[in-house]
């Protein structure tokens, strides 16, 4: 049974390595990856012998690793073998986002596949064994039984700004351990940034992981988590309390732990720490590192807009989706994962039905070519 993460149990200072990776070059990230494990008392910390270890990337689509969406192999790769050496016995899966996908096609696109048959570590669907109901006051959510019966979760998230909650990382990666078709229900019931983000940190609750792994060599900023600008950031952080690693990793990049809601949501829970002045950096410093701050995304309210005036304007800053025709290529993927039918199949294109729109952005962030922009509101568009 899966063990509970000692972040989650007490309020201690966290600690959060930050170490330098520039490229997916195979021996530096295996150097790089070590020393976060170091830095932060060792594998052995948390892996025993024998211990089945789930490693949990981020594998939102079937992308290839330069488009900097998903957890970069090389990374996924390192973890398994420091598992393979600590005596645990490793294991690779996620469920993607969108419905209907083919897994064996996200594990060929992602690099999965070469990194199972490279190290020996199995790939493993884990919406295959059904889920368990697990509540959280009056929600239930479906959580994959093989994800809370393995012994150990380490968490590999990318570092990317998203549409909807501003940030993902460490805590909004654990949304993956919800089978595909589960997600379409999660957005219908939360389709707005701030109650999302409770649900977000009830599933995190569910299932907290033992240790943490952001690849954030390259990131991504705008429009994130599929459509916007590639970065080169240079980083790994790695740490037991994940909140904290997001925290952290926001620095790094601009991005205030205030800003990020399921950090401060997490925290008032004490499920984790997200105030630097709590956390113990090891390794660089974030904020010296010199890093270009993320550009937000343009549905995000600006950080000049006084905190207390935010969720006043907030339903004037939005946005809907727009097909464009040009690049579309018809595969119907945004119609299979919009949870409320406000895309219909149809010929050239899908077509929306803008009062079933609920801006979820489901569409946008699972399109395989790209295909669909954001329409912003007046407000929106003002906003710099």
């Amino acid at each position: 049974m899966l063990r509970y993460s000692r972040a989650a149990e007490e309020k201690v200072k966290s600690k959060v390595a930050v170490v330098r990776c520039p490229a997916y070059e195979r021996e530096m990230v295996t150097e790089a990856v070590g020393r976060c494990f170091a830095l932060i008392g060792g594998l052995s910390s948390v892996v025993r012998k024998g211990d089945r270890v789930l490693i949990k990337p981020n594998l939102l689509a079937p992308k290839m690793p330069e488009q900097a969406i998903t957890t970069h192999p090389e990374v996924v790769a390192a973890v398994a073998e420091e598992v393979k050496k600590a005596g645990g016995k490793p294991m690779i899966g996620d469920s993607p986002g969108a419905s209907g996908r083919d897994l064996k096609d996200v594990w060929a696109a992602t690099g999965m596949q070469e990194v199972s048959e490279r190290t020996g570590v199995p790939l493993v669907n884990i919406e295959a064994g059904g889920c368990y109901k697990k509540s959280r006051g009056s929600q239930i959510y479906h959580i994959s039984r093989l994800a809370m019966d393995v012994d150990i979760i380490i968490n590999l998230p990318k570092l990317k700004t998203h549409s909807l909650v501003l940030f993902t990382g460490a805590v909004k990666n654990m949304y993956g351990l919800i089978p595909g078709f589960c997600k379409r229900e999660t957005h219908l019931i939360h389709p707005k940034p701030g109650p999302f983000s409770e649900a977000l940190v009830d599933i995190y609750s569910l299932i907290v992981p033992q240790l943490t792994l952001m690849d954030a060599v390259e990131g991504m900023d705008g429009n994130g988590p599929s459509a916007g600008r590639k970065r080169d950031v240079g980083l790994l952080l790695a740490g037991n309390d994940a909140v904290a690693v997001d925290a952290i990793a926001g620095l790094a990049v601009g991005i205030s732990p205030r800003e990020i809601s399921t950090c401060q949501l997490a925290a008032r829970r004490g499920l984790g720490v997200c105030s630097p002045e709590e956390i113990q950096v090891l390794g660089e410093d974030p904020e010296k590192l010199g890093i270009e701050k993320f550009v937000r995304p343009k549905s995000h309210p600006s950080k000049l807009i006084p905190t207390p005036l935010v969720h006043l304007v907030r339903r004037f800053i939005y946005t809907r989706p727009r097909i464009i025709p040009e690049i579309c290529t018809n595969c119907n993927t945004c119609v299979k994962s919009c949870p409320t039918g406000a895309l219909t199949a149809a010929s050239p294109h899908p077509r929306l039905r803008a009062q079933k729109c609920i801006s979820c952005l489901c569409c946008h962030e699972l399109c395989p070519e790209s295909a669909i922009e954001l329409k912003w509101s007046l407000l929106a568009r003002l906003i710099p």
